[in-house]
């Protein structure tokens, strides 16, 4: 019975508002509910802090024992022209960092830098 990649890869549904944290909701929630140990946040580069940081606020208060890893998605062109955040942002790739940031810094209920960073050292203890 070997293993098989494309066997453990799961998507989550959609949620009614759909977001970084309510993505983050869900597949915490899915993790906790299979008794997963761990999973991979995969993301874009400009996108993997953010989605990191949503995912370690929900499994803190959730599933506390769930270790998240990032997985970088395939890098698409900087330069290129691309859509973000259910399309309220366009533009260049290379400037939605900065807007990432940002919306880091306003998210009241993702936990900081510095606790996502805690959890990073913590994790493999």
């Amino acid at each position: 019975n070997r293993w098989s990649p494309a066997a453990n890869i799961f998507s989550v549904e959609p949620l009614p508002k759909s977001n970084s944290f309510t993505e983050a909701q869900g597949i915490v929630r899915l993790a906790k509910e299979k008794k997963w140990p761990s999973v991979y946040i995969i993301a874009p580069p400009f996108h993997q802090v953010r989605c990191f940081i949503s995912a370690v606020t929900v499994a803190l208060a959730e599933y506390p024992e769930l270790k998240i890893y990032n997985k970088v998605g395939a890098t698409l062109d900087w330069n290129e022209r691309g859509i973000h955040s259910q399309g309220v942002l366009t533009g260049r790739r290379a400037d939605f960092i900065d807007s990432e940031w940002d919306r880091i810094e306003k998210y009241m209920n993702l936990v900081s830098p510095e606790v996502a960073l805690e959890y990073l050292e913590n994790r493999e203890k």
